[in-house]
Order: C-alpha cells, then structure tokens, then sequence
C-alpha cells in the first residue's frame, strides 16, 4: 500500500503540488506524516484521500488548459 500511496504523491507532484502541501494532506488525513508507523486502516483512508485530491488537481487543470 505504501507504493500505492508513493504513486499518488508523486502523481501530484508532478501536477505541481510541494512538499509542504502533501505533508499537510497526510497530516490532516492521519494525525501523521510518518507513514510507517500507521497502521493499515489509516493508510487506506490516506490513499482515498490522496486518490480524490488527484482526480480534482485533474479537473482543476482541465478547466484551466481548456
């Protein structure tokens, strides 16, 4: 699952976020950014969370590419 949520961060890195804004997500989805230490449940909540945040930087560029 970490790879997944790897995959995702790095997706949205590349859709321009920063580090700070992918710590605050993870921060605010879990309590944590230390994510060895989550257990399995919390980690499936981030990757939702991180999953839904990609999908509207997806949308956000749409409308702003035209």
């Amino acid at each position: 699952m970490l790879d997944e949520i790897k995959t995702q961060f790095n997706t949205l890195k590349q859709l321009g976020y920063q580090d700070f804004q992918l710590k605050k997500i993870c921060q605010d989805a879990i309590g944590t950014t230390k994510l060895e230490q989550v257990p399995p449940g919390k980690l499936q909540y981030l990757l939702k969370v991180l999953e839904s945040q990609v999908s509207f930087a997806y949308k956000c560029k749409q409308k702003f590419n035209g």
